[in-house]
């Protein structure tokens, strides 16, 4: 067996370089703890004004199908879900915003004393409505229109501070902006035209929400 012994001061070093580690991991699980207590204490309060009296734990066919006949006049009612994607990818001196949302539709069908059955289209990947977009920035520019890099106090972007390419990449949201955008539009637009009775939207859009 041989045994190595470090020098105090490296020892020191280490020690030090362990325990500001520890630090910085323990700040960040208090701060994204507390982060989520945030945000599970408005869907707890936005439950209790709204969602208490929509949500049933006791599922009952029968009750289902005389709600649907209600508010639909019918038993088979048409639905489409929505969902987006978006990523940003950099070229030369630019950065490639991506961002779109996709549909897919079906049929919901209540029964009085049957389980609901639930159909999808299987050419929604083909005859789908869906929306895209393909935005190029400079690197320089993204600053002024990114929210991300405003000032509060100023109203605007501070152009002043010195931003690196690689902060303003890492921080900007621009293709999340986008695909939200998408989102919103796309469910507008199928909303308009008055062809479904249920639309389902991404869950980001339901945190967007609770952001605002």
């Amino acid at each position: 067996m041989v045994l190595i012994e470090g020098s105090p001061s490296s020892s020191s070093v280490l020690g030090s370089k362990i325990s500001n580690t520890g630090r910085i991991l323990r700040d960040s699980a208090f701060s994204q703890i507390n982060e989520y207590q945030q945000r599970f204490s408005k869907v707890t309060k936005l439950y209790e004004l709204l969602f208490k009296d929509l949500l049933i734990t006791n599922f009952n066919n029968k009750n289902a199908y005389m709600t649907a006949k209600k508010m639909f006049g019918k038993d088979i009612v048409t639905f489409v879900a929505i969902d987006g994607t978006e990523y940003s990818k950099r070229l030369f001196d630019m950065i490639i915003f991506y961002a779109g949302a996709y549909s897919c539709e079906g049929t919901i069908h209540f029964s009085n004393n049957e389980d609901i059955l639930i159909r999808y289209k299987n050419c929604f990947l083909d005859k789908g409505k869906d929306l895209s977009s393909c935005v190029p920035v400079y690197i320089e520019k993204v600053p002024e229109i990114d929210q991300t890099f405003y000032d509060p106090a100023e109203g605007k972007a501070n152009l002043m501070k010195s931003m690196s390419e690689e902060t303003i990449l890492n921080n900007t949201n621009i293709a999340n902006y986008l695909m939200t955008f998408a989102e919103f539009y796309l469910a507008y637009k199928l909303a308009a035209s008055a062809q479904y009775n249920v639309i389902l939207l991404d869950r980001s859009l339901f945190v967007t929400r609770l952001q605002d």
